[in-house]
């Protein structure tokens, strides 16, 4: 199957009580297709809407790998994660978190790995208003994720290899503000919001 069916899949596992090992499976089926289609020619045809993917597959992950707070962006709490809700009720994902924190991780290296296969072609095959989208939302995405793996203590191993897997990520200078929201995850309510002022050079 491509990504696409994969990831129907993966939005039918909203309405369906299925169990972990369901959930971990289907999630790991989807990011290899989403690795494979790195690889392909297919992704330049694609980018807007596997980036979407990606930013749904991490608003799933850190609700499940950070049973107490998560640090969200509002827009991805605005676009995925009512469709999760009552997922996200039923499953028994305290205890589990380490697992959805090694998928998110995993998430992140291919994320990494996919932009910069983009930026490869980014002057030739993209027009400049989606050259800046990409890279809008490839820092919200890169900087969401490195945040919450930040604030687990003592941090993981897994922090530091993201950390130096970014700096391989290079975008034209630039100076983005990222709205995020520190959320309660007992309840999905917003907690303290903030502003991320990010700068990133070559």
């Amino acid at each position: 199957m491509n990504v696409f069916q994969y990831y129907h899949q993966f939005k039918r596992l909203a309405h369906n009580e299925m169990s972990f090992p369901n959930t971990v499976s289907i999630v790991h089926k989807l990011q290899k297709a989403l690795n494979e289609l790195i690889l392909s020619a297919d992704l330049y045809s694609y980018n807007e809407n596997i980036i979407s993917i990606y930013e749904e597959i991490a608003t799933l992950l850190l609700f499940l790998g950070w049973p107490d707070q998560v640090i969200t962006l509002n827009s991805w709490r605005e676009l995925y994660l009512s469709h999760w809700i009552e997922f996200l009720k039923l499953l028994p994902h305290f205890g589990q978190q380490t697992i959805y924190q090694y998928l998110l991780y995993r998430l992140m290296l291919s994320f990494c790995d996919m932009v910069m296969r983009l930026q490869d072609q980014v002057t030739h095959e993209l027009p400049p208003p989606l050259q800046g989208l990409l890279a809008r939302r490839s820092i919200d995405f890169l900087l969401i994720v490195l945040l919450n793996f930040r604030n687990i203590n003592p941090r993981l191993n897994f922090y530091w290899v993201l950390s130096s897997k970014v700096q391989e990520v290079s975008f034209s200078s630039t100076c983005l503000a990222v709205s995020y929201s520190t959320c309660n995850n007992k309840d999905g309510l917003p907690g303290l919001q903030g502003v991320v002022h990010s700068c990133v050079t070559h």
